[in-house]
C-alpha cells in the first residue's frame, strides 16, 4: 500500500522490520522500486531474495542430511526450483560421509556432473 501511495521509504521501513517475509512481501517491494525510478534497488533486492531462498534450501538440505535421510536430501536438492550451489551439494556429500555412505555422495556428484 505504501509503495503504491508513493511512500517508498515507508514501504522499505516496514519491509526491513518484518519478522518474516513471504513471496508476496518480497514481490511487492521489488515491484515497488521501479515505479519510483529505483530499478537498481529492485535488482539488488531481487538478488538478496534469491540468496535468502538459497540459504533456506541449504538449511533444509543440511537438516535432512544430518538426520540420515540421504535419499530424501538428494531428491530435495535435485527438485529445488532454483539451482543448488556448492554449499548445498557440499551438505549432501558431507552427510553421505557422516552416515558411512561415501558411495552415495560420489553417485550424487556424478549425477550432478552429468546434468551440467
Amino acid at each position: 500500500m505504501y509503495s503504491k501511495c508513493r511512500a517508498i521509504d515507508d514501504a522499505l521501513y516496514i519491509f526491513e522490520n518484518m519478522v518474516s517475509r513471504d513471496v508476496v512481501t518480497w514481490n511487492t517491494m521489488i515491484s515497488g522500486y521501479p515505479q519510483h525510478g529505483l530499478a537498481q534497488e529492485a535488482i539488488i533486492l531481487f538478488e538478496e531474495m534469491i540468496k535468502q531462498e538459497l540459504d533456506d534450501y541449504s538449511r533444509i538440505a543440511d537438516h535432512l542430511g544430518w538426520a540420515g535421510l540421504l535419499l530424501e536430501t538428494r531428491d530435495f536438492v535435485e527438485n529445488m526450483p532454483i539451482s543448488p550451489n556448492a554449499v548445498i551439494w557440499g551438505s549432501l556429500f558431507f552427510s553421505s560421509r557422516l552416515h558411512g555412505s561415501v558411495q552415495f555422495g560420489i553417485q550424487a556428484a556424478e549425477d550432478k556432473l552429468l546434468i551440467v
